[in-house]
This record gives structure tokens, C-alpha cells and sequence, in this order.
């Protein structure tokens, strides 16, 4: 009878050593699947980091394209006022040697209203 209540004690203290591990291994499951899930959301915020990482990439590749166009057309339109501002300057000379000849001819034509009077 003593065995026996030995016995009793032991299975007792096996299901309840055993009724632990359950609730240990229920508890680690949990665990498990939560981080399970935490990682997925890491791996698809990774996912959404590194799309917006690349948007950022390219927006700062077509700005850049975009200032070297910009500054292209800059430099050819430097190019082009250079050349007016040539242009003018080569205009203007032209237009001194007229209206020098034309003060030329002016004199000469009083001159030779002069002689007509005279």
C-alpha cells in the first residue's frame, strides 16, 4: 500500500512535470510564430525600404540628366549671345564706315554747292 502511494506520487509528479513541458512548449511555439511573423514584416519593410532606396536612386539620376541639360543649354546659349555680340559689334563698325563716308559725301557736296555759287 505504501508502494502503491509511492507510485500514485510519482505518476503525479510525471503528469504534472510533463503538463509543464506541454505549457513550456506551447509558450516557445508562440514565441517562435511571433518572430516568424516579425521577420516576415522586417522582410517586407526591407522589401519597401530598398523600392523607395531605388525611386530615390533614379529621381537623383534624372535631376542630374536634367542639370546637364540644363547647363548644355546654358553653354550653347552663351555661344549664341557671343556670336550676337560679335555680330553687333561687326554691325556697328559697318555703320560708322557709312555714316563716316556719308559725313564725306556731305562735305564734299557743300563744297561743290560752294564752287557752283561761286
Amino acid at each position: 500500500s505504501a508502494a502503491m502511494g509511492w507510485l500514485k506520487s510519482e505518476l503525479q509528479d510525471s503528469e504534472a512535470a510533463k503538463n509543464a513541458l506541454a505549457t513550456e512548449v506551447r509558450a516557445a511555439e508562440s514565441e517562435l510564430a511571433e518572430s516568424e511573423t516579425l521577420q516576415r514584416d522586417l522582410e517586407a519593410r526591407h522589401q519597401v525600404l530598398d523600392g523607395e532606396l531605388n525611386a530615390a536612386k533614379e529621381a537623383k539620376a534624372a535631376r542630374e540628366a536634367d542639370t546637364a541639360a540644363v547647363r548644355a543649354e546654358w553653354a550653347e546659349a552663351q555661344g549664341v549671345q557671343t556670336a550676337l555680340s560679335e555680330q553687333v559689334a561687326e554691325l556697328r563698325r559697318e555703320l560708322a564706315g557709312v555714316l563716316s563716308g556719308n559725313d564725306e559725301i556731305v562735305s564734299e557736296n557743300g563744297t561743290l554747292k560752294q564752287t557752283l555759287a561761286d
